[in-house]
Order: C-alpha cells, then sequence, then structure tokens
C-alpha cells in the first residue's frame, strides 16, 4: 500500500524535527511526485525548506495561469517570490505572443513557461544555502586542523 500525500507530509515533519535527512529527502521525492496543488507545494517546499528547485513545475503552472495573482498568493509564497512569478508570468506571456500568433501546443506552452521560470528562479535559498554553509565550515574547520 502507498503512503498518502498526508502520510508523507507527517513523516517529512518528523524527518525534519529529528533532522533524519535520508528520510526527509525521501519524503520530498515522494511529495514532489504527488499530484498536489502547485501553490500548496510551493507552501509545503517553503515551510521544511525543500530544495527549491523541484518547484520549477509549480511555478510554471502557475504562471500559466488565466487567474491573477492575489495578495492571498503573495503572503503564500512570500514577496520576493511573488515579483519573481509575476515578472515570470508577464514574460511568459510575451514570449506567448499576441492572440493572433502560430497555435501551440500544450507541452510547448509549458516548456515555454518552464524556461521563464528557471530564468527568474535559479538562485538557491533556505535550507540548501545553510547546508552548504555548515559543509563549507566544517571543511574549512578540518583543513585548518591538518
Amino acid at each position: 500500500m502507498d503512503a498518502s500525500v498526508d502520510d508523507w507530509m507527517s513523516i517529512l515533519k518528523l524527518a525534519t524535527q529529528y533532522e533524519i535527512d535520508h528520510v526527509r529527502g525521501l519524503a520530498m521525492a515522494r511529495l514532489h511526485g504527488s499530484p498536489l496543488d502547485p501553490l500548496r507545494k510551493i507552501l509545503i517546499w517553503r515551510e521544511y525548506n525543500l530544495d527549491p528547485s523541484l518547484l520549477i513545475s509549480s511555478y510554471a503552472a502557475l504562471c500559466q495561469r488565466d487567474e491573477c495573482l492575489t495578495f492571498d498568493v503573495a503572503a503564500a509564497i512570500s514577496s520576493e517570490n511573488f515579483v519573481r512569478l509575476a515578472a515570470a508570468r508577464e514574460a511568459y506571456r510575451l514570449r506567448m505572443g499576441c492572440e493572433h500568433s502560430a497555435p501551440r501546443s500544450a507541452a510547448e506552452k509549458y516548456a515555454i513557461a518552464e524556461e521563464v521560470v528557471k530564468q527568474f528562479f535559479s538562485r538557491p535559498t533556505g535550507y540548501h544555502q545553510l547546508k552548504r554553509k555548515k559543509a563549507s565550515i566544517s571543511k574549512t574547520s578540518k583543513a585548518a586542523l591538518l
């Protein structure tokens, strides 16, 4: 029997709380492969400081949505990411061209959205920066001892 999204959320919460990185990574991978609403996925990734590079598909989906971005979205994803998303959406719409341009398939539209999002969301943040800093400090400390 496969675990549900709620089960994986519980596993992620406990793995994060007790700093069990390999279980945390497994939970992240399972949640990444789950059919989550893009905004919910972004919220989960933000709350648990997960690898932001795995959010490209979620931001690409938000880029393609016809609905306007709202204050609730801004509050949920942080002001920095809201500005990035707004810029990505604008760039996506410019790349898509006017209504009279040649029709594109859903796959082509998604590929364009993904490419644009990668341009605006390429800087690593959060948990992974902290992990890299700790690793760098640890290597420097070890080298100083030798």
